[in-house]
């Protein structure tokens, strides 16, 4: 099964420990996400939470950004643009 690529995520550091930060395009729409490792009290609980930043005057998810019909993904190797071989590691 082929697997396209929406984003690319970075491990960072920070205060309370590390998380990814990043960006994910669906159908052509940009938005900025953070991962948070979850702190599980049930098998049955996710082992990641996925946020969107908010934007700083409201309490109100950030304004996807506009669609760059020129950008695309391209995993190193790959033929098609976007599309993810498989052959790299998970950060995690």
């Amino acid at each position: 099964m082929a697997l396209q690529k929406i984003g690319a995520l970075w491990l960072k550091d920070g205060k309370k420990g590390k998380f990814m930060s990043g960006e994910i395009e669906i159908s052509g729409v940009k938005t900025k996400i953070l991962v948070f490792k979850n702190s599980k009290q049930k098998d049955t609980h996710p082992d990641y939470q996925i946020q969107m930043p908010l934007d700083d005057n409201q309490d109100q998810p950030q304004q996807p950004a506009q669609r760059n019909p020129d950008s695309y993904y391209t995993e190193k190797g790959g033929d098609q643009p976007g599309v993810f071989d498989g052959s790299s590691d998970l950060p995690f």
